[in-house]
């Protein structure tokens, strides 16, 4: 009798315990698990020309080293009203870094990139798969003086098409001797 008692005793300490453990497994984040959101709403288009603020992160670690001078780097480029900034970083270890002015000049060059690789058909676009290194894919931030805006990310690859790549690099660093050659530096 004892035995049945104290069994009976357990049985909700272990059905309780159990739950828990279902609980937590199930909220834990697998290496692996993969979040998509698209955000219905977002535009694919924007009507304004006149870019404010600009923020983007890329990797081209995926790219073959001989296929571009951007291949094998991680990018963080920025540009606001009081300035932008560049770095390039390969294999963890920032190797060029500058800080320049932003004028009208440079913000219409920045906007013949975006609307040149239509930057907005990935607006409202989230792909994130947990567990991956930090220096994949892209995050991208674009606000317009008409309050539009194009934000998309991805951990997992860059979207952004090599020429887009290489452009944003050019316009962002243009004495990078690597890129003289392109027309955008020019």
């Amino acid at each position: 009798m004892k035995w049945r008692f104290s069994a009976l005793a357990a049985m909700p300490m272990r059905l309780l315990t159990g739950c828990f453990q279902h609980f937590k497994r199930d909220t834990e984040v697998i290496d692996g698990g993969q979040t998509h959101y698209v955000n219905k709403n977002a535009p694919k288009a924007v009507q304004s020309q006149l870019i404010t603020f600009f923020y983007c992160e890329f990797s081209a670690t995926d790219r073959p080293l001989n296929e571009s001078a951007v291949a094998g780097r991680y990018y963080t480029l920025y540009a606001g009203e009081n300035g932008g900034s560049f770095e390039a970083r390969a294999g963890g270890d920032v190797f060029a870094k500058r800080s320049f002015d932003t004028d009208d000049r440079f913000f219409a060059q920045l906007q013949q990139i975006v609307s040149k690789y239509d930057l907005a058909q990935y607006n409202g676009e989230f792909y994130t798969v947990a567990g991956l290194p930090p220096d994949l894919g892209i995050k991208l931030n674009i606000r317009y003086a008409s309050d539009e805006q194009i934000y998309a990310s991805d951990n997992q690859s860059c979207f952004l098409p090599l020429q887009a790549m290489e452009e944003l690099v050019c316009l962002f660093n243009p004495n990078d001797l690597q890129h003289q050659e392109q027309e955008c530096c020019k």
